[in-house]
């Protein structure tokens, strides 16, 4: 526990603004008794993961190319990668996303993780409950599919969502 107090990780992204602007009101509001660390799961994680980061030789990330969709209002193809690609981006990574994450919670001595992300709760779920570290997810969307997919049945008593 630091001089503030315990250690919070809170986990955004830039992909539509709603996620940064959410990591920033927990900042604003908790900044001053709390230990926070904001952390781009975009550029720091998915990028060791994620074909898109191979393909262009790490200069595209997720964040990058949501945007880019959303400018051009590609909507329908955002929702169809949503839907059917990231999920086996999700399968195939889910082992190594898992390990990075529980290392990661290990060395900050996280008492507390929060994600304003969606598709990967499951891993944050996995090493949190793993490590013992209470798990809450903010859901900025009114229809929470894609934020809970694959928690609908986790079972962890230290998650919120």
């Amino acid at each position: 526990e630091s001089e503030k107090g315990k250690k919070i990780l809170i986990y955004y992204n830039k992909s539509g603004g709603a996620h940064l602007s959410t990591k920033n009101t927990i900042w604003e509001s908790f900044h001053k008794d709390y230990s926070l660390m904001a952390l781009n799961i975009s550029t720091i994680y998915w990028n060791r993961v994620s074909p898109l980061a191979w393909i262009t030789g790490g200069v595209g990330n997720a964040d990058n190319l949501y945007n880019l969709l959303l400018r051009f209002g590609f909507i329908r193809f955002m929702n169809f990668m949503a839907k059917f690609i990231v999920p086996f981006v999700v399968i195939f990574s889910r082992k190594k996303m898992i390990k990075v994450f529980r290392k990661d919670f290990f060395f900050s001595k996280a008492d507390l993780v929060v994600s304003t992300v969606p598709l990967t709760n499951i891993f944050l779920a996995e090493a949190c409950k793993s490590l013992d570290i209470p798990f809450v997810v903010t859901c900025l969307d009114s229809v929470p599919d894609i934020w809970i997919r694959d928690l609908r049945y986790f079972s962890y008593n230290k998650f919120l969502f």
